[in-house]
């Protein structure tokens, strides 16, 4: 009988410290996500607001919709060129990052096939497969 209130003790104990873990990791999770969706928030409802009322309540959502911060955005900056500029480097490093990476696999598969049964892949063996 005492075994068992025991253990009864350590299990009530254990749900407790998890209990206290799980709330403490939710509130690194609502955290994190507060910190990461502000700026966000902060940077559309920005974008649609007059100076005006940006200046008057900076977090409160935007009363109408003021589009020529937008259009002088567009029109002052050039910004279809630094947009296709961008498109143009991201296209061309996913290209040879795949390109790198279909060379380094065939590379490295061709190595393990042909040699897999040499004395001295059987003695890396563990390392290689952790």
């Amino acid at each position: 009988m005492s075994t068992n209130r025991s253990t009864q003790k350590l299990q009530r104990r254990a749900l407790r410290k998890k209990k206290g873990a799980s709330v403490f990791q939710y509130f690194l999770l609502i955290l994190g996500t507060v910190v990461i969706l502000l700026p966000m928030y902060l940077t559309v409802v920005t974008a649609f607001k007059s100076p005006e009322e940006s200046a008057r309540n900076f977090f409160a959502p935007p009363t109408s919709l003021y589009l020529d911060n937008i259009i002088s955005v567009v029109n002052k900056a050039n910004f279809f060129y630094y947009i296709r500029n961008s498109f143009v480097i991201t296209l061309f490093s996913l290209l040879f990052s795949l390109l790198g990476i279909i060379l380094i696999v065939s590379l490295v598969s061709y190595s393990l096939a042909r040699n897999l049964n040499h004395i001295y892949f059987k003695l890396r063996q563990g390392i290689l497969w952790f």
